[in-house]
């Protein structure tokens, strides 16, 4: 940093503030100086453009105005040359101290790349404890990363509103009503037209504003708006407006006011993916932009080898932030799913992590996880976390053979605190029919195997999409709470202190790569653009039961899973109702026959009768039980012992 200070403070010594001019002799300089690529020498050039504007447009002296005709014309051509002199000396030197540092440090980047090579690759660190802003690793990224982002915002690298996000799995929506979504702070709708072709809208009637998700998808395909009754066409044309005569609405259908806000979307892989604005050029950039769909199943060399399980969608009660930041950081699986796939008191140990990816704007970042106390026969299987802006996030283990699992993440951002998750595994086998590794690899505890192996299988495709997505908060649930009261910590410190992430955590070992390389992406991108309309304000604090609210944040958008509901509830009732009625039937001979000795037949007449009452009394409660998991599944941790 002192070679920086130093070369800027030669260039603004040499700049006084009445006269600043650069000839344009030097204009080269100005291209030259970003070319060496360092934040430092970028702001130096900003700075050189900034000051380089023509002599006749600076005012270069204080001159009381009724000398101001006399003195102007024979001071100013004078001042603007021994300013641009002065100017041109100082940008020459400090383009030479710039080039200078640079050779040097061009020269420790390739000392180190060898002395990495020679190392197996492991770059030497620094000892002590990492700060929060930096990333422990065998190649942490440079701090350069997130400047060299910040310089770049103001040419689009990133937009939040120019991405894809999938926001609700197809095979669980509700053909026949609309659907309402949420993205980065703005209300829409998703319906099937009548060429069965999936649409999305901005949820509002360009009448008078009405929600459009209150409304019915009727027979002919349009969307009705239950207001005014103005009905709509997949693409967004104004189909029928009642109150008005069919004379005069040819005219009012072609107004560019009588539209309804299309979003472009499309389903991939199952997946319903919507853009993240409604501009007058969103069809065109859209179709310019691939979505992050996954790679395996596009792949027509992974046919037969790739497949995905079930996919399903939660809405967490927690920000987009904390959920990536939650599974980026692999750690907290060994102590955080205690009893469920890991062993909190032995599965946890030291990693090393080595970056595959630097941290960049647009591609985000991957970086490989080693772990020090690798369970005996995998020691070397892979584990890879990647992460890919806006939502993306893919954690793989792979084994030598080549076979995989990875857990398929998506989050959408889609209000302030809150975001909406879409999960699935993905399996590819190795080229020989090798089969895939264990999610969690490294776990090693007794019996830990068997719970992953378990619960990998109530996730396979193997039984109905309902039962999978009722086990699925058996683990969702564990973090919940944690994630949810960490996101009020975190903003509570921030409003009273002044403390941001990079302050309010402490982050020493290597585990926390993850978490803080995420963080650091986010300052990059300004953070999540959410509609100006939508305020981050103070989040409250919900009590657990809210939390674990299964039917807000499932099942109420997922129709396979309101069949499954209905279902149990009416097999509770039915099978309560026939326990009743068997136990009464059982009891009624029992009580005729009272004076009579127990050996008498009304006894044996009403055993049948009493074992029906008390099977559908047992089947009656366990329906009760799963139906139950539909509206809520609570945990606490200080009970998971």
């Amino acid at each position: 940093s002192l070679p920086a200070r130093s070369s800027m403070a030669l260039v603004s010594a040499a700049l006084p503030s009445p006269c600043r001019a650069l000839p344009a002799g030097h204009q080269p300089l100005l291209a030259l100086l970003p070319a060496l690529g360092q934040p430092w020498v970028v702001a130096a050039s900003r700075a050189l453009r900034r000051v380089a504007v023509p002599a006749s447009n600076v005012a270069c002296s204080s001159a009381s105005a009724s000398s101001a005709s006399s003195s102007s014309s024979s001071s100013s051509p004078a001042c603007a040359s021994s300013t641009s002199r002065r100017a041109a000396a100082a940008a020459t030197a400090g383009l030479a101290l710039g080039l200078g540092v640079a050779a040097v440090q061009r020269a420790t980047a390739s000392r180190l790349r060898s002395h990495g090579r020679s190392t197996g690759g492991r770059l030497p660190r620094r000892s002590g404890s990492l700060l929060a802003t930096e990333l422990q690793g065998e190649e942490a990224p440079p701090a350069e990363a997130e400047a060299g982002a910040q310089a770049g915002r103001p040419d689009g690298v990133f937009s939040w509103r120019k991405a894809w996000y999938p926001l609700a799995v197809v095979a669980d929506m509700d053909i026949t009503r609309p659907t309402r979504l949420e993205l980065l702070g703005e209300d829409l709708v998703a319906w099937k037209d009548a060429k069965g072709a999936w649409c999305v809208f901005e949820d509002r009637c360009p009448h008078r504003n009405a929600p459009l998700s209150e409304g019915r998808v009727e027979d002919d395909g349009t969307l009705l708006c239950s207001y005014h009754g103005w009905r709509f066409d997949g693409l967004g044309r104004v189909a029928a407006i009642p109150q008005v005569s069919a004379a005069e609405f040819p005219r009012l259908r072609e107004h560019p006011r009588a539209c309804a806000a299309v979003r472009p979307c499309q389903v991939r892989h199952g997946l319903l993916w919507v853009w993240g604005e409604s501009s007058e050029n969103a069809a065109l950039e859209s179709a310019l932009v691939e979505p992050a769909v996954v790679q395996e199943l596009e792949d027509p060399a992974m046919k037969g080898r790739a497949s995905d399980f079930i996919w399903q969608h939660r809405d967490l009660p927690y920000g987009w932030e904390v959920a990536i930041e939650n599974v980026v950081d692999a750690s907290h699986v060994a102590v955080t799913h205690h009893n469920m796939i890991s062993n909190r008191y032995t599965d946890p140990a030291p990693i090393e992590v080595s970056w595959l990816r630097m941290l960049t704007p647009t591609d985000g970042f991957k970086f490989r996880m080693k772990s020090l106390r690798p369970k005996i026969g995998m020691e070397n299987n892979i584990s890879t976390t990647d992460f890919r802006p806006p939502c993306q996030v893919h954690n793989r283990a792979t084994s030598p053979s080549g076979a995989s699992t990875t857990l398929l993440l998506y989050f959408s951002p889609t209000k302030p605190g809150r975001c909406r998750m879409l999960v699935s595994f993905l399996v590819v086998r190795g080229e020989n029919g090798e089969d895939a590794p264990k999610a969690m690899p490294n776990a090693s505890s007794a019996g830990v195997e068997l719970r992953q192996a378990a619960f990998a299988f109530l996730q396979s495709p193997l039984f109905p999409r309902w039962f999978v997505h009722v086990v699925a908060p058996l683990f969702l649930h564990q973090d919940l709470v944690f994630l949810h009261r960490q996101q009020a910590i975190l903003q509570r410190l921030e409003e009273a202190r002044g403390l941001d992430w990079r302050r309010a955590c402490w982050t020493p070992a290597a585990t926390d790569s993850g978490s803080a390389a995420l963080r650091r992406w986010l300052r990059s991108v300004g953070g999540v653009a959410w509609s100006p309309g939508s305020r981050p304000d103070v989040l409250p604090v919900l009590d657990k039961q809210l939390l674990f609210d299964t039917y807000k944040s499932h099942t109420e958008q997922c129709t396979q899973c309101q069949q499954a509901l209905r279902f149990f509830s009416s097999a509770e009732r039915a099978l309560s109702t026939f326990a009743v009625a068997a136990l009464a039937a059982a009891l009624a001979p029992v009580v005729a026959a009272a004076t009579e000795p127990a050996s008498s037949p009304a006894l044996v007449a009403a055993a049948p009768a009493l074992a029906t009452a008390v099977a559908c009394g047992v089947a009656g409660e366990a329906c009760g039980r799963v139906a139950v998991l539909f509206r809520e599944v609570p945990y606490d941790a200080q009970d998971n012992k």
